[in-house]
């Protein structure tokens, strides 16, 4: 069957995204090249730059062709980004997991579903439908049409989609769900009641005192906790990436340029052509706007305008502007003005960025065998060293994530110069290694003030539970109010909860809950009960308990429900796993603006 379904393949005429992962397979992942530079490295396979840009550029095209209409904007390329990376991540694990489960697909299993469970795609293509619902002699007829490449794609697709979906299954049959876990279920669901709860809070403790005695014992006993593992620092210098005189001037006499031509007739056409700013579009169209909404020079300058007048050239710390004011109205009391305006920014060009790259380079030689910080202050560059970093980080304040620049500082003497580092905003960085520490432990000073408080929080709460043991001796249904207002204590009423329902001043304690509910009988009184937070005592005043012959209506329909909850639970928690053991390192901030 499969061999007759081939040779009926031709090019596809119609547009089918079926899977980002099929996209994947066809750029080659399994033998990303191993030099730099990398984008990341996940499982052991490194991510080589161009393979991950070209499958950036296959989102992008798919991304066009689905919104013919939008443009890829700022926000919408991060996101299809993180959605690559994110499948890439995906693609990998399930590609070693199949191959460790030695999971197969055979060909009677893919023609089984080519012709059994068309994609939704499919269904809703208007070429496949009659009357507007799925026609399946249609999508046959498409299947057996030696014209189109259908048959091949779908083929393609169930060959690599398959296996990953036999994958989650042998995953996911691990979750079990009992009768009774669907009973307790259902009861912690429907059980409801209302209850009066005294609160015995140990923050009312007041006047705690701790000794620095009890303070250093418990630092002795609790050492291992303060233990700190290895750790560098990091001292290095920034060389920003900005536009050069020259830069500057080649913004200012573009402006200028677009100055002569303007009017009030063409502005919104060379706005469009040559504006900087999203507005661009709209022909600068920036809308209504008051005070202290935009640039403090863009603003003063707009509202010393007339309707229909256009500025001459002005700059804000945005750039370059040519601004028309369209219109001025009074909201609230308050002036508004509609503008629209032309953006030129002072971009630094290629030349700028290559001789920004040279100085970065030139630096980094000479202090391969200089004084770092002397050669620095004598270049006027300020000197900053980062705080401790461990091993395991992968983020480093100010310099960005470089999981890369972190193993260089382990692997390496302190005094060792990195090769200068790109950062997104194009700014260059180098390092040095100003100080590393093998495993130690945290000086008591730095850490008395978060001893102190764990200990006055014991002690409080050992005070409280006291107290609370004492009144409970007092506490009947009659008196529950009484006792409470007689020593001061909060009592609450709470609306009518369940279970898993969130009560003031209580918070989304379950077994609390669950504790008072199970009390079943009005005027019923819990033992003192241990939260999070607080120790309480309740008495149920309302019940309302759950409806058991409803229970067993429902019972196949909520088994099934709790299996799908129990699937995606235990898939989810697996692939976490796989995620954490498989080491990813992402790189991607190096090289995209994420």
């Amino acid at each position: 069957m499969m061999t007759k379904m081939r040779s009926m393949a031709k090019p596809i005429f119609w547009v089918i995204i079926v899977a980002f992962i099929l996209g994947m397979g066809l750029m080659g992942i399994t033998d990303i090249l191993k030099t730099k530079p990398m984008v990341g490295e996940i499982a052991g396979q490194k991510i080589k730059y161009e393979d991950y840009y070209r499958m950036l550029q296959n989102a992008y095209q798919n991304y066009l062709q689905q919104n013919p209409d939008k443009d890829i904007d700022e926000q919408t390329m991060k996101k299809l980004n993180d959605e690559v990376w994110k499948q890439l991540v995906q693609k990998i694990i399930y590609d070693k997991c199949i191959k460790e489960y030695n999971i197969k697909v055979s060909d009677k299993e893919i023609a089984w579903k080519i012709l059994n469970e068309p994609l939704d795609v499919l269904k809703n293509n208007e070429n496949l439908q009659t009357d507007g619902k799925f026609d399946k002699d249609k999508y046959l007829q498409a299947l057996q049409n030696t014209d189109t490449g259908l048959m091949s794609y779908l083929e393609n697709y169930y060959r690599s989609y398959l296996p990953m979906e036999k994958l989650q299954n042998l995953i996911k049959s691990t979750a079990i769900v009992t009768d009774e876990e669907v009973k307790q279920d259902y009861i912690d669901k429907n059980r409801k009641g209302k209850a009066e709860i005294i609160v015995f809070d140990p923050k009312t403790i007041k006047d705690v005192k701790i000794s620095d005695d009890e303070i250093a014992e418990y630092y002795d006993k609790n050492k291992e906790a303060y233990k700190i593992e290895p750790t560098v620092k990091l001292k290095y210098i920034t060389m920003p990436l900005e536009p050069s005189l020259e830069d500057q001037l080649i913004a200012k006499t573009k402006i200028d340029s677009i100055y002569k031509q303007i009017n009030t007739e063409n502005f919104a056409e060379l706005a469009k052509r040559y504006s900087l700013c999203p507005s661009a579009d709209k022909g600068g169209d920036l809308g209504f706007f008051g005070k202290g909404r935009m640039d403090k020079a863009f603003e003063e300058q707009a509202f010393s305008m007339k309707k229909g007048e256009i500025s001459e050239p002005i700059k804000s710390r945005f750039g370059w502007h040519i601004i028309m004011l369209t219109d001025i109205r009074t909201k609230d009391g308050e002036k508004e003005v509609r503008a629209s305006h032309i953006l030129i920014k002072e971009e630094p060009s290629i030349t700028t960025k290559q001789n920004l790259e040279r100085k970065a380079e030139d630096f980094y030689q000479r202090v391969q065998h200089g004084d770092f910080e002397k050669i620095a202050k004598d270049l006027k560059y300020e000197i900053k060293e980062t705080a401790e970093i461990k091993k395991t980080a992968t983020y480093i304040p100010e310099i960005g994530r470089n999981p890369e620049l972190i193993k260089f500082a382990f692997d390496n003497k302190i005094g060792t110069v990195a090769e200068p580092i790109k950062d997104r905003r194009g700014n260059y960085i180098v390092v040095i290694i100003s100080d590393k520490m093998g495993e130690h432990y945290e000086p008591l000073s730095d850490v008395t003030d978060e001893i102190k408080k764990k200990i006055e929080n014991r002690k409080q709460k050992e005070e409280i539970r006291k107290k609370a043991n004492e009144l409970a001796k007092q506490i009947t249904s009659d008196k529950f109010q009484t006792v409470a207002n007689d020593n001061n204590l909060k009592l609450i009423t709470t609306n009518l909860f369940a279970v898993k329902d969130y009560i003031k001043d209580v918070g989304r304690e379950q077994e609390i809950n669950r504790a008072i509910l199970n009390l079943k009988k009005v005027g019923k009184i819990t033992p003192i009960l241990e939260g999070k937070q607080a120790f309480y005592i309740a008495k149920l005043i309302e019940y309302h308990p759950e409806d058991m012959k409803q229970f067993e209506k429902e019972k196949k329909n909520l088994k099934d429900k709790m299996i799908l909850r129990k699937q995606k639970e235990v898939y989810d928690e697996w692939y976490t796993k796989m995620k954490e053991k498989s080491k990813i390192v992402d790189n991607r901030s190096q090289f995209f603006d994420i």
